[in-house]
């Protein structure tokens, strides 16, 4: 809404008291009529293209984004990449960098690239569950569900430890021991009267070998393995060593792939 002072200004110009019609850049007209000199904007019938391009993609993965910045890029564009967001954005039309005593001239920013790394199905299961608490049922579950992430030690013998676990429903368990080899010793007995005691061997550590991102190398990742036993019963969590120095490689192995796509030099940062 026009304030008293515009309204004024524009009545000033208008001779014959009929109206004023401002023309802008994008093709439009702006109308303002008397009494009131409400403002009326109108659109062309063939709007004329803009003098930039206006236009945000998302795409949903490496080898488009590539494609995408291929095709848009000029020797103004940047490569932007964020770790904490595991995402690239490229501004298609940035400024102009300085050169030598001249400055650098600016662009619109209008047209930008953007691609999320999505992470793999192995990568959000064992993160899920990473330092988390885990019935001892649950755990087994979850070892025999995801038992071919497992690389070291051999998968049989911790599916073993699985079934294990599995068998050991109605047991108290009363201690620990860690043994010469680097593995636990859990004792146990069973829940009937002069129940008979047993013990299970477990590892304290294993490694895991999956993606990060999906269609990404895989890496392994030690994964130690921590109990806790409360008023005879056994509970499991999973701590995933440096899983994020795991992911901070990740993703600049990503940008370094697709900087060497492009021609762009991947910059860890963001836009504001």
């Amino acid at each position: 809404m026009l304030d008293e002072s515009a309204i004024q200004k524009i009545a000033d110009l208008d001779a014959d008291g009929v109206g004023k019609v401002v023309g802008t850049q994008d093709g439009r007209e702006r109308v303002f009529s008397p009494p009131g000199w409400n403002e009326r904007v109108v659109e062309p019938i063939d709007k004329p293209l803009s003098s930039h391009i206006r236009q945000v993609v998302a795409l949903e993965d490496a080898a488009s984004f590539a494609a995408y910045v291929n095709a848009f890029k000029t020797l103004r564009s940047r490569l932007f990449v964020s770790v904490s967001h595991h995402s690239m954005t490229a501004h298609l039309d940035y400024h102009a960098a300085a050169n030598g005593d001249e400055a650098g001239k600016p662009d619109y920013l209008d047209h930008k690239a953007s691609y999320t790394m999505p992470f793999s199905e192995e990568w959000t299961r064992w993160s899920r569950v990473d330092g988390v608490a885990m019935p001892q049922a649950k755990f087994a579950e979850f070892l025999e569900e995801n038992l071919q992430d497992i690389v070291e030690p051999a998968g049989a013998s911790v599916l073993e430890v699985a079934l294990q676990l599995q068998s050991k429903k109605k047991v108290q368990f009363d201690s620990g021991v860690r043994l010469q080899d680097g593995s636990t010793q859990l004792t146990y007995r069973e829940e009937v009267e002069a129940g008979t005691k047993g013990n299970v061997k477990i590892p304290t550590e294993f490694v895991i070998g999956i993606p990060v991102f999906f269609g990404g190398d895989r890496y392994k990742i030690k994964a130690f393995l921590r109990y806790r036993i409360d008023e005879g019963k056994l509970a499991f969590h999973i701590v995933l060593h440096r899983k994020q120095f795991v992911l901070q490689d990740a993703v600049q192995t990503t940008a370094k792939a697709v900087g060497e796509e492009t021609g762009l030099s991947p910059l860890f940062g963001s836009v504001g």
